[in-house]
């Protein structure tokens, strides 16, 4: 990580890279440690963040924590919501725990097993309003995408040629993006084609967490960093 990393808010800074071009609009030091994914709340106006120690963050839009959950995970991963619940992965004990979306309480759990180590279950997810399935993804070794129901059984596995991990997934108005740690990269992603639409390339440490304001802005938090960028995308 720089060191003496000035973390008042950056005024257009603009990062070309390989792919399509990306401006740094903002970038804030979030007050706590490890986020791990992030995601518009059920109520539309706050953000949920998985954090270091183990529990969700209510933030405001400024990364601010208006609350904390009670519930404490473990090695929590990923988190999305389908309006009502809140889901969270759980990834060393391959599950997914299920969070009453007002509340960040606990309502249940169900497993999602897929083989390989402790550390190597469900790395991201987001809700597909668009056809009320879930996707998930492992992170790699392999990668592999997973479509489940409403009732949480798996409908179908897959890949996308030219990707190999992930580490976050979200939908906006319709389309799907992922979020690449290793390849620092946001793909936007065709389900039915299973094919990379467009890539943007970032000179972010670790982004861990990727949700869209709208189709031009988005927010991605980094791991390492326990930073929250906002950025437009080109």
């Amino acid at each position: 990580m720089m060191k003496g990393i000035n973390w008042i808010v950056l005024t257009l800074a603009t990062l070309i890279m390989q792919g399509q071009e990306v401006t740094v609009v903002s970038k804030r030091k979030l007050p706590f440690s490890e986020p791990s994914d992030i995601c518009m709340a059920p109520d539309g106006k706050s953000f949920l963040v998985p954090g270091g120690k183990g529990f969700l963050y209510r933030c405001s839009s400024n990364g601010e924590v208006i609350e904390k959950s009670t519930y404490r995970g473990h090695d929590l991963e990923a988190v999305t919501h389908d309006g009502k619940n809140i889901f969270l992965s759980e990834e060393n004990f391959q599950r997914i725990m299920v969070l009453d979306g007002a509340a960040l309480t606990l309502q249940y759990s169900f497993p999602l097993p897929h083989g390989g180590g402790r550390n190597e279950g469900t790395e991201a997810c987001c809700y597909l309003a668009s056809s009320g399935n879930f996707l998930l993804s492992t992170e790699k070794d392999p990668q592999f995408f997973t479509l489940l129901n409403a009732a949480h059984s798996v409908v179908a596995e897959f890949q996308i040629p030219g990707i190999s991990e992930i580490s976050a997934l979200t939908e906006y108005n319709g389309k799907v993006y992922a979020l690449g740690d290793e390849d620092t990269a946001i793909y936007q992603i065709d389900l039915t084609s299973k094919t990379i639409v467009k890539t943007w390339r970032l000179n972010i440490l670790n982004p861990e967490g990727l949700v869209f304001l709208s189709e031009k802005r988005c927010i991605v938090v980094s791991d390492d960093e326990g930073g929250w960028y906002e950025l437009e995308l080109q």
